[in-house]
């Protein structure tokens, strides 16, 4: 699988603009030959969305935008995501950090985020719901998990639910800054996970 990593500078709360640079970049891959192109953490909105996620015109509109995607990635390479989800009625919060997995004009599933961040900027467990169980999605005949940021830093992370039921591959939704030695961190980490 050929995987495309779409890193963008989103704007918080510009969904016309991050929407071009979304596209622009999907085309960029297809003329890559990519099979599969890989967005950051809430790439739709901009991150930290903080307080905008309360806004119901807000998330109406980001799930416009959603569907809107879905469709306008339909040609070339599959593509995941970040973005807002609503929560299931009855939830503390009324949406989730999300990642949308599209082919060929199909939703072919989500994640949510399950491990939410508590200090600095990244205060997503006021505003976010956590999600459940972590499952593998079929992409393009290969077994697929997927992480956004935190949900990859713990010990046993939720991937490991993923890898068991046969996900080979792994791909990670992070929005978080970047300070001096970081990628390091992360190459670490992420080296570390993979072997366990």
């Amino acid at each position: 699988m050929r995987l495309a990593i779409a890193q963008l500078n989103t704007t918080v709360g510009d969904l016309e603009g991050n929407r071009t640079l979304i596209l622009d970049a999907h085309m960029e891959a297809v003329k890559q030959g990519a099979d599969l192109v890989l967005y950051p953490e809430l790439v739709t909105c901009g991150y930290p969305p903080q307080d905008l996620v309360t806004r119901p015109d807000f998330v109406s509109a980001v799930t416009q935008l959603n569907h809107h995607l879905a469709e306008s990635l339909s040609a070339g390479p599959a593509a995941v995501f970040g973005t807002l989800e609503g929560a299931a009625e009855g939830a503390s919060r009324s949406v989730h950090n999300s990642a949308w997995v599209v082919d060929g004009g199909r939703i072919l599933g989500r994640h949510d985020k399950i491990l939410l961040p508590a200090y600095d900027v990244f205060d997503e467990s006021r505003t976010f719901e956590p999600g459940g169980e972590a499952h593998p999605i079929e992409i393009r005949g290969h077994s697929v998990g997927i992480a956004i940021c935190e949900d990859l830093w713990t010990p046993i992370p939720p991937s490991s639910e993923q890898a068991l039921p046969g996900a080979n591959v792994l791909l990670n939704l992070s929005a978080s800054n970047d300070v001096i030695g970081k990628s390091a961190w992360r190459s670490d980490l992420v080296r570390s996970q993979s072997g366990r």
